[in-house]
């Protein structure tokens, strides 16, 4: 940059700063005072077990948005007012320049008004005594996301204070590119799991039923299905498919669990560390253990696995200090961890409400409000632990209480374990070897039937597997002794797609189409929203998909030869169109400008005017008739 441009890039800079400074400091202010209203609700109500990152993270996803645009849009439309804007090109400045130093100044404007006090808020987090919560670094990730979210935004805003074209029309498309990066930021760890959220809001709705039909235990110790509709039970079937008399009294349906005992184990949750929902979630980083599954209302204590210590810290919750740490060996006093800490990655999958916590080489007890840590299994040589659940006090006291009922559920590679409170063990069955791929078992123990039969059930997530898959169940009396094993086939899944939702493809371009067919492993499990249709609505899909990229490619690619592209841009876009689909096809129309099209006076085809020379017949622009009125002398 020359010493001319130079100057002129610091006066606009200096222009832009001197018109929008007190806008900047009122949206300081307003961020503030937002973030400052979440903090002080943290550390005076102590209602924050886990944060779900609403408050104070997700606060910042509508301020970097709604502060971005109003900053763009205030740096322009004012202009444009009077003829500002004319009187401001006039000079010998290039546009790029003027461009340039409004994007710099404003952009330098926005994050003053956003990161200041965001990261204020961070830096007060951090001190202990603030809020009884451990505080990890990356914490600060939700934010930086969104502060960037919030430059899109920004852009958007500039551009459609700049654009001269009808509100309703492309003017406000700029405002849809940073609603589709706010989707995707929100949407966490991966900007497929947004596609797929919303994808599947749209197929889920218009029909089917809320929930599939599946196989479960009744209180009579039979297996049988359930079916539902819009989240109830209507009808209850034996194996075959045939109603069961005695359930066709809604009130028997909704008994019809009475007494029975369920320890589910699913195994295709656990990865290394604590699983997380998206980096806005505090799982990604501690998880919240809760004293007494009976009550969980904050107590003095809070209670955190730490995935970096591998430790259990604790917090007072009137001084939110840390207290103490709890390990394999005990609790120890202090805000100093011991040295010896947990040796593999925790493999409990949510919030733990239940009072064991599993690992690949132990399973512990918890007592929490006793400070107390028990080690109760360890598996043996050559096999290691893949989930356990355990008797909550609920189960153990309530309806289902009895001797049978507060029994622990371990599943190994080699073998499923059930044992009682003091470590006896009741029963030991090897891992059933057709279930190695398979991601979830569970334990039923049906009280209220004759001879309390105890069945082991190995099952796949149906919204994990390409096709479907049986289900293996091992039946055992009360003497642990197998008396039947099943093999049931799999379910017709009654939720599938209906078919007025296939031409919401038409959206969707090939490229999302493949994504969306694709398992991708989201917060706790895979999601394959292909795994909801028929194989003729797979093809009718996949089929709109590609006409929507075919189409979109054709539209650019007409559009840029009716504008005169270079070869190679024109190639480009028509790719971007085939990617992006219609999307494509909008930022195309958004981000470039469109001059003028005349009829040319030699071939009489339209041709651009912004080039020197007709596109289709090389002709130049003849000069225009003389009129009496121009300024300049010819040469």
């Amino acid at each position: 940059m020359n010493g001319r441009r130079a100057g002129a890039f610091a006066g606009i800079l200096h222009k832009e700063f001197r018109e929008n400074y007190k806008l900047a400091i009122l949206l300081l202010l307003i961020v503030s005072a937002v973030l400052t209203a979440d903090l002080q609700q943290m550390a005076k109500t102590g209602s924050f077990y886990e944060i779900s990152l609403f408050s104070i993270f997700n606060a910042m996803s509508m301020l970097t948005a709604s502060i971005g645009l109003l900053i763009g849009l205030a740096q322009v439309v004012f202009e444009s007012r009077g003829d500002k804007w004319s009187f401001l090109i006039h000079r010998p400045v290039r546009r790029s320049t003027l461009f340039w130093g409004k994007a710099v100044a404003g952009i330098l404007l926005y994050t003053t008004a956003v990161a200041i006090p965001w990261l204020s808020s961070l830096i007060w987090l951090s001190i202990p005594g603030h809020v009884a919560l451990p505080f990890d670094s990356r914490m600060a990730l939700p934010g930086a996301a969104d502060l960037l979210c919030g430059v899109v935004y920004y852009f958007a805003g500039l551009l459609t204070g700049m654009r001269e074209a009808r509100w309703y029309a492309s003017r406000t498309l700029g405002i849809g590119v940073g609603i589709v990066c706010s989707i995707a930021t929100y949407a966490a760890g991966s900007f497929w799991w947004a596609v797929a959220f919303i994808a599947g809001l749209l197929l889920t709705g218009g029909g089917g039923d809320s929930q599939p039909p599946h196989y479960t235990v009744d209180s009579d110790g039979s297996i049988v299905r359930l079916v539902f509709a819009e989240g109830r039970i209507v009808d209850i079937q034996d194996q075959q498919g045939r109603p069961i008399e005695k359930y066709r009294d809604p009130a028997a349906r909704d008994g019809s669990a009475r007494g029975v005992v369920e320890r589910d184990m699913g195994i295709s949750y656990f990865q290394n560390g604590v699983v997380p929902n998206s980096f806005r979630s505090t799982r990604e980083y501690f998880l919240t253990l809760y004293p007494d599954d009976t009550d969980v209302t904050i107590g003095p204590v809070r209670w955190y696995y730490v995935t970096r210590e591998r430790l259990i810290a604790a917090y007072d919750n009137k001084t939110a200090q840390l207290i103490g740490w709890l390990g394999p060996d005990g609790f120890t006093a202090g805000s100093v961890p011991p040295q010896h800490r947990f040796d593999h990655p925790l493999l409990n999958k949510n919030s733990s409400i239940q009072p064991l916590i599993t690992f690949e080489d132990a399973v512990y007890r918890l007592d929490l409000g006793q400070r107390h840590i028990e080690r109760i299994f360890v598996p043996a040589a050559g096999e290691a632990v893949l989930g356990a659940q355990g008797a909550n006090s609920y189960e153990v006291s309530g309806y289902v209480s009895g001797a049978r009922a507060g029994f622990d559920s371990i599943v190994t590679t080699q073998r499923v374990v059930l044992q009682s409170h003091d470590g006896t063990i009741e029963m030991s069955a090897p891992f059933e070897p057709r279930a190695v791929r398979y991601d979830r078992v569970a334990v039923y123990r049906a009280l209220n039937a004759a001879e309390m039969p105890t069945f082991i059930w190995y099952s796949r997530n149906r919204m994990d597997r390409p096709e479907p898959a049986s289900e293996f169940v091992t039946k055992f009396d009360a003497a642990n002794a197998v008396v039947a094993r099943y093999e049931l086939p799999p379910l017709e899944m009654s939720a599938s797609m209906p078919w007025s939702a296939a031409p919401v493809f038409l959206v969707f371009p090939v490229t999302v189409r493949a994504a969306l067919a694709r398992p991708w492993r989201g917060q706790n499990q895979k999601i394959d929203l292909s795994s909801g249709m028929s194989q003729d609505q797979r093809a009718v899909t996949w089929l709109l998909s590609g006409l929507v990229s075919l189409a979109s490619a054709a539209a650019i690619f007409a559009r840029c030869r009716r504008y005169a592209f270079a070869s190679g841009r024109k190639w480009t876009w028509t790719a971007i169109g085939f990617i992006l689909g219609p999307f494509g096809f909008l930022l195309m129309r958004v981000l470039l400008e469109w001059p003028l099209r005349e009829k040319c006076p030699a071939c009489g085809r339209m041709r651009v005017v912004s080039h020197e020379h007709c596109e289709h017949c090389s002709k130049p622009f003849a000069p225009p008739q003389a009129d009496g009125t121009e300024v300049f002398e010819a040469l």
